[in-house]
């Protein structure tokens, strides 16, 4: 496991997007220069009790030469609210990296990502990963919002990207596993990736249909879990789902998001059949 670092971090900038939608950039060099796609920081908000906890955000982007990472987050409660006031030069603590990020198979030649709304955010890192790479990445991508899905601009002539604007009400993704589908049968994808779904959720047509997908094709899938914590440490127990055990999905167990994940293979995740 990488060394935990507790960094007394800059902000960059601290930009809105749109709604409750916002990016922050935050100067914390010995974090960025470990941190991996996927993994996630507990970020400080207050130097009293209001709110007394940190709050975790999963990376969007890793810029390692400059000492610094980006997070794409909503403002939905008091902590992130504050966040939303924060302007260049404001100092927080930041704690991290944190939990076991995506794995990007060394051989790989061609991965497909699928995140909606913020769940954009953990993808994006990956896909900047797997460009330097060489690696050709399928993104599809969805919001109700088109700036939104700007802030998802790759510039690599490796990455080809859907972009699907959802209005108002989401429909748990079956335009995005379509076009999956097709890329599936059409390409060899070394691995798929789901970004932040949002609340465990293992009913989600999203994962089960990127599941079956996967499993059909012989692509393993790696989903990012976002769910509350308390500690980010895996010491308060408070982030614990019920998952499978193994691959047959005989037995079922319990495991933290912050410690175990928030990455876990799809098998885990959702039901076989």
């Amino acid at each position: 496991m990488n060394k935990v670092f507790d960094e007394s971090c800059r902000v960059l900038d601290n930009w809105h997007i749109i709604g409750d939608f916002w990016t922050i950039k935050i100067y914390c060099p010995q974090i960025a220069a470990s941190i991996l796609p996927g993994q996630f920081v507990m970020l400080k908000v207050s130097n009293d009790t209001d709110p007394l906890l940190r709050r975790p955000l999963t990376v969007s982007r890793i810029y390692r030469e400059e000492g610094a990472i980006s997070i794409l987050y909503r403002s939905v409660g008091r902590g992130t609210e504050i966040m939303t006031r924060w302007k260049s030069g404001q100092r927080c603590s930041v704690l991290g990296p944190l939990g076991n990020g995506f794995t990007l198979p060394e051989q790989a030649k061609s991965i497909a990502v699928l995140g909606r709304d913020v769940g954009i955010g953990p993808l994006l890192a990956l896909v900047d990963e797997g460009a330097a790479r060489g690696v050709m990445v399928y993104a599809f991508l969805s919001s109700r919002y088109q700036e939104v899905l700007e802030i998802a601009s790759f510039d690599s002539c490796s990455c080809e990207a859907w972009f699907f604007p959802d209005g108002d009400k989401w429909q748990c993704g079956p335009f995005l596993t379509r076009r999956l589908e097709q890329i599936a049968t059409e390409k060899t994808l070394d691995q798929i990736y789901i970004g932040g779904l949002c609340k465990f959720c293992p009913s989600c047509s999203l994962v089960k249909e990127t599941h079956r997908i996967g499993t059909q094709r012989g692509s393993e899938v790696q989903v990012s879990l976002d769910q509350y914590m308390a500690c980010g440490l895996g010491a308060c127990q408070g982030c614990i789902v019920e998952l499978y055990e193994d691959e047959s999905q005989q037995r079922k167990g319990y495991k933290r998001v912050c410690k175990e994940g928030p990455v876990f293979r799809s098998w885990e995740v959702v039901k076989n059949g």
